[in-house]
């Protein structure tokens, strides 16, 4: 948990959002959202162990010494590898993903998505776009768990970034919906999500 709100995309609540949102644009944008499909239940232990490691590596100052590196990537394993649930009195065990639900899940699915965000996404922007234009990107891209926002310049195809995006890993999919135009009291042009 200490670790998520040092992710670039990291979205604490409604009002942290509001507070780092840009109250206008300087450039003519349209607003999306987008929402990764079932993430608690498409995240490979393969890809979380990874993230997990990843993130500790890189902010272990954050967390205490008594838990070693060692005990938390083992204590995590177990915690996915014995998730046990009844359903129709039938005992199954979830072999993919995490249990929604149980204090370990939201920290570890932010985790996992940041991991893909900082290896790869964030690399593959540049690689498409300018510095400037994948500075932007990264700046105002927003995430609370498995709900994203993005302001997107008009002159830029969305398809690329929709593209990148359905890329990161292929468990991981991601929708993305535009906001739709509509005229406020005023006759302003306003965008709706």
């Amino acid at each position: 948990s200490p670790l998520v709100p040092h992710l670039k995309s990291f979205t604490k609540d409604d009002w942290d959002f509001l507070a780092k949102l840009p109250r206008h644009f300087e450039e003519k944008c349209h607003l999306y959202s987008c929402d990764i499909v079932s993430l608690y239940t498409n995240i490979t232990h393969d890809l979380g162990m990874k993230a997990l490691e990843y993130w500790i590596t890189r902010k272990r100052n954050l967390i205490p010494m008594r838990f070693t590196t060692q005990f938390i990537l083992e204590a995590a394993l177990f915690v996915l590898k014995n998730n046990n649930f009844l359903f129709n009195s039938v005992m199954y065990t979830q072999m993919i993903g995490t249990a929604m639900g149980t204090k370990f899940a939201p920290p570890y699915a932010c985790l996992a998505v940041g991991y893909l965000e900082e290896t790869k996404l964030y690399p593959e922007l540049s690689r498409y776009f300018s510095e400037q234009i994948a500075e932007f990107i990264i700046k105002t891209f927003f995430r609370f768990m498995d709900d994203g926002f993005t302001p997107w310049l008009k002159c830029l195809s969305i398809e690329i970034f929709k593209t990148i995006l359905n890329n990161l890993d292929e468990s991981i999919k991601l929708t993305l919906e535009a906001a739709t135009e509509e005229r406020d009291e005023n006759g302003n042009c306003v965008q709706v999500l």
